[in-house]
């Protein structure tokens, strides 16, 4: 099976069974190892773009962008006052694939980027001189934006809370292109409602596709897209053949299939 999506074996009904993810790695998590089915994926090109969907975000949200897009619609003319990225201090939630690219891409920009997580890579911390933390806590001491890109588990389920909000300057922002779950959603609409965040733009939401009541959809510093960080029109073709690939390549017996959870 090739999926897009999230998916378990008590969905499909099945005890041993292929599985290809097409899109994303942290889905593994939620398909029982313990049945012994084979889990491949294919992440890397789909990690490679979720850098750019990061920073496309970060420079909406400091410089409004889509608020006064959706003001002249209503043909309302008023030149809000952006800000730069330059000088300006990023923090990074998790500095794997897509956390350190992200930083690479911040320090072009002229910010300086800090960052808290287990995994630590030495050399690009010092190429791109990221001051490491010894607590999440601290991350959020004088930072203007936050940018979380770490695994959801138990431990980082609304890492992003009301107490480490109120650590922030006023007039921070929250760029997540990470999880829905890893910040506490009413932290956010408060944050946002007392000026202590200036925007949240985020490519990932709690629930997807959100109903028409969900509260982040209609407050006018939120910016929204519909979890597509991974998609461009070079990547999709190609995450779909290298999934194709695994599965041939794994049912032959030969040649890399990407396992994730060392079955085969």
């Amino acid at each position: 099976m090739i999926s897009y999506g999230n998916i378990t074996a008590m969905a499909l009904g099945a005890q041993h069974f292929y599985h290809c993810d097409a899109k994303d790695a942290m889905l593994i998590s939620t398909i029982s190892e313990a049945t012994g089915e084979v889990v491949m994926r294919w992440v890397r090109e789909s990690r490679s773009n979720h850098w750019l969907d990061s920073t496309c975000l970060a420079l909406a949200a400091a410089r409004s962008v889509a608020r006064m897009d959706r003001e002249v619609r209503a043909r309302q003319w008023r030149q809000i006052e952006g800000v730069q990225l330059r000088g300006k201090t990023l923090a990074v939630i998790g500095l794997g694939k897509i956390g350190r690219e992200v930083a690479r891409r911040a320090r072009a920009f002229g910010m300086e980027v800090h960052g808290f997580g287990n995994y630590w890579p030495e050399e690009i911390a010092a190429e791109f001189q990221i001051t490491r933390h010894a607590s999440l806590d601290s991350l959020f001491d004088n930072v203007d934006i936050i940018s979380p890109h770490t695994n959801l588990n138990a431990q980082t389920l609304h890492c992003i809370n009301a107490e480490r909000l109120n650590r922030l300057p006023d007039g921070s922002w929250v760029i997540n292109t990470g999880r829905g779950e890893l910040i506490d959603q009413a932290a956010i609409i408060a944050a946002l409602d007392s000026g202590k965040l200036a925007g949240y733009a985020a490519d990932v939401l709690d629930q997807e596709p959100p109903p028409a009541d969900h509260p982040l959809l209609h407050h006018p510093k939120v910016i929204i897209t519909p979890h597509v960080g991974s998609r461009t029109f070079e990547s999709v073709p190609r995450q779909a053949m290298k999934s194709l690939t695994n599965l041939i390549n794994a049912l032959k017996g030969e040649g890399e299939c990407n396992c994730a959870n060392g079955v085969i």
